[in-house]
């Protein structure tokens, strides 16, 4: 368990008072712009290690935990033959008996450059030099299989694993397997689930505080960004900020309609 400290500073200016009405119309004109920007519908795929998130970390406050789509697998298929040719097809063989028994398993995909690999696309693999030596060719993969809601991760995680390990290489070719990674679909559509948690908690500290002070939120606008928090959860979140003013004063940086 965690200890989150929260510090509220209140900053005192000489500015004129403003009509509050105009900075809540402020707030909300921030929160109407930051639902209409463009969202993507590609993949995250996030292959760096979780970190353990002690107090004081660049994480706001609220955050919206989500349990990867997919996991990964880090998978790099290497080989030192005599010729490059020779290596490039040792390589593209072993490949292909990784799609052929990649279909013996459920949703098993093989993916190469965010693109699932068939036989029918095999050509879209390109193979270069290992770690800068030219007498040494590999190739970069993740095997991908998906992570159902009340899947325990480790199954997922040991599919995956003995898939890799499982692999009939041909030639010299040598099978590497990394970190395990995961995915999550779309991350820009948890945007207003994520804004909705904002302001319930916007609320909060106004009646926490019994309107005492104007509290302000920033970066409204911003994109659903993530950090990997175990093996399987992501933390979502938009990097918003709250300015606490005195309720004479007002904010040096938000617009209000008198500025526009």
């Amino acid at each position: 368990m965690y200890e989150v400290l929260v510090v509220l500073i209140i900053r005192k200016t000489s500015l004129p008072k403003k009509n509050p009405m105009k900075l809540a119309t402020a707030i909300l004109f921030a929160l109407c712009v930051s639902s209409v920007f463009a969202q993507d519908n590609e993949d995250v795929y996030v292959l760096s290690p979780f970190m353990v998130m002690e107090a004081g970390s660049s994480l706001p406050a609220v955050t919206l935990k989500k349990r990867a789509d997919n996991l990964l697998l880090e998978v790099t298929l290497v080989n030192d033959s005599r010729d490059e040719t020779m290596r490039s097809g040792e390589i593209l063989k072993t490949l292909t008996g990784m799609i052929e028994d990649a279909k013996k398993i459920d949703n098993l995909k093989i993916i190469f450059e965010r693109k699932t690999i068939t036989l029918s696309n095999l050509g879209d693999v390109t193979i270069t030099s290992y770690s800068s030596r030219s007498d040494t060719s590999s190739c970069e993969l993740l095997l991908k299989l998906p992570l159902k809601a009340d899947q325990d991760a480790d199954v997922v995680v040991d599919k995956l694993q003995k898939s890799a390990k499982n692999v009939k290489v041909d030639g010299r070719t040598i099978v590497s397997a990394g970190d395990i990674g995961l995915s999550v679909e779309n991350p820009e559509q948890y945007r207003r689930k994520i804004l909705g948690m904002i302001a319930e908690d916007y609320k909060f500290l106004l009646n926490t505080f019994d309107n005492r002070f104007q509290i302000l939120v920033h970066n409204l606008n911003g994109r659903v960004q993530w950090q990997r928090s175990s093996v399987s959860d992501l933390d979502l979140y938009i990097g918003y900020e709250y300015e606490v003013l005195a309720p004479d004063t007002q904010s040096l940086n938000v617009k209000t309609n008198e500025d526009y």
